[in-house]
């Protein structure tokens, strides 16, 4: 009785042991596999060069970063650009310590240290979490203090990777999220859209292109321009297209066609506000009247 009860548990031990393989699922010690800093997960396919590494799949701000071990260290919270040079200057990593995660330090990562994972959409930095805990932090979030040259340059050397901008100095750094939405105006200073993305090339360090709405003042569709065909105004509070080149020009242009339609949607919107203030006038005048 006692052999034939053993035979019985053998036999569901092996029955519960296959269903995992059965339905799909890998074993334990495969879900548990660490992540490799080469930017692939074991048994997954090579993420593709054109979209991972290219800093194209999902958004780069919010993504967790991992170290060489698989540890976490934080999430990227910010990226710092020197859109004059098209350059990434910077990788804000937040880490978030203590009761609920009150504490916050700002970490600085240079760009081309971080490696995309594309299988389980992290970004690797080929350090270990103790050596990322003592690097330098950013002590405040400001346009000063991203660009402090030889503040960047020593978090930069840190991590193993050459300051580009050691000699020549930074220009103007920005978040690229702040960029995002600066409006884009011709060199007469018409309005003709507004920023709404910003390609980077992590692996490169550089910021490739930028996507103009002129949808958000009725134009007509987004448009793709190289960095290099704007540049800051005075106050940096706009971006002012370089003559002659990015959005094309002419009377049937996407640009111009843009402006026209912006100039017309202008002119609709007043026309209907004033027929609504005549409309909401004219009980008034008959009282009045009366």
């Amino acid at each position: 009785m006692k052999l034939q009860s053993l035979q019985l548990l053998v036999s569901v031990l092996a029955v519960t042991s296959s269903l995992p393989q059965a339905m799909g699922a890998p074993p334990p010690s495969r879900a548990l596999a660490p992540i490799l800093v080469t930017g692939r997960a074991p048994e997954t396919p090579q993420p593709n060069e054109s979209d991972g590494q290219k800093g194209r799949f999902p958004e780069l701000r919010g993504l967790e970063v991992r170290s060489l071990q698989g540890e976490k260290l934080g999430r990227i919270k910010a990226i710092t650009v020197d859109l004059k040079r098209s350059r990434m200057v910077e990788v804000l990593v937040s880490t978030r310590s203590g009761f609920l995660g009150l504490n916050e330090t700002i970490t600085p990562v240079p760009p081309r240290a971080l490696k995309l994972d594309t299988g389980r959409e992290v970004a690797c930095l080929h350090v270990s979490k103790a050596r990322f805990d003592a690097a330098p932090k950013l002590p405040e979030l400001n346009e000063t203090a991203y660009a402090q040259t030889t503040r960047a340059a020593i978090s930069s050397h840190y991590f193993g990777v050459p300051a580009w901008y050691a000699s020549s100095g930074l220009g103007y750094v920005m978040k690229s999220r702040d960029i995002e939405h600066l409006r884009v105006k011709n060199p007469q200073g018409e309005y003709l859209g507004k920023v709404d993305h910003v390609f980077m090339d992590l692996p490169a360090g550089m910021v490739s292109q930028l996507v103009v709405d002129t949808k958000s003042m009725d134009g007509n569709g987004n448009h793709i321009i190289p960095v290099g065909s704007v540049a800051y105004n005075a106050r940096h509070t706009a971006l002012v297209m370089n003559a002659g080149r990015g959005i094309a020009t002419g009377p049937n242009a996407p640009a111009a066609r843009a402006k026209a339609e912006v100039a017309q949607a202008r002119r609709s919107k007043a026309q209907a506000a004033s027929r609504k203030t005549a409309a909401m006038n004219t009980p008034t005048k008959n009282l009045a009247a009366k």
